[in-house]
């Protein structure tokens, strides 16, 4: 569910934050969000299969370490995208989407947002940002693949392929 959501939690904070890249990161956003909200429909219709157990709650909500890493992520991803884009333009600036995508979205979402606020980069922020989701998703179908039990692998491969496809067609398309 929550990959369902990312190309559209990623798209609303970044027209939040800095609307000009949001409103180019539209038609590279909105597609895989609409997919994803039709893969999350299509799989709440499934009302025979076995609900898992909730999760047991973390001893400490607040888990200072882990935000303090985030933290630190956050600014190192500032300081490597703005040296990337200084050292090798556009394409570099996509090449480390997809490496920063694998992983953190939010990071990317959050340099691509301060990057775009140059005149000629909310046009490439929001490419970057399409082509951060399209790699966090595949990423996930392929450890979905790769360690999921039999009947979530091929569940879980099916919608997340459906997002990533949904995303790379509009990078294609309107790009």
């Amino acid at each position: 569910a929550a990959c369902s959501v990312m190309p559209l939690r990623t798209l609303a904070l970044t027209l939040l934050l800095n609307p000009a890249v949001g409103q180019r990161a539209l038609v590279y956003l909105l597609p895989p969000a609409l997919v994803g909200g039709a893969v999350a429909w299509w799989l709440s219709l499934d009302r025979h299969a076995p609900r898992a157990s909730r999760p047991s709650m973390p001893s400490n909500p607040l888990r200072f370490v882990i935000a303090l890493q985030m933290v630190l992520a956050f600014q190192a991803e500032l300081y490597v995208d703005d040296w990337v884009q200084r050292t090798f333009g556009a394409s570099g600036l996509l090449s480390s989407a997809i490496v920063v995508g694998l992983t953190d979205v939010d990071a990317l979402t959050y340099s691509m947002v301060q990057l775009g606020g140059a005149q000629t980069l909310p046009e490439t922020a929001a490419q970057a940002l399409a082509v951060g989701v399209a790699s966090n998703t595949l990423f996930k179908c392929g450890i979905a693949l790769g360690i999921g039990r039999p009947g979530f692998r091929g569940v879980a491969a099916a919608g997340l392929l459906a997002i990533g496809a949904a995303t790379v067609a509009a990078l294609v398309l309107f790009r």
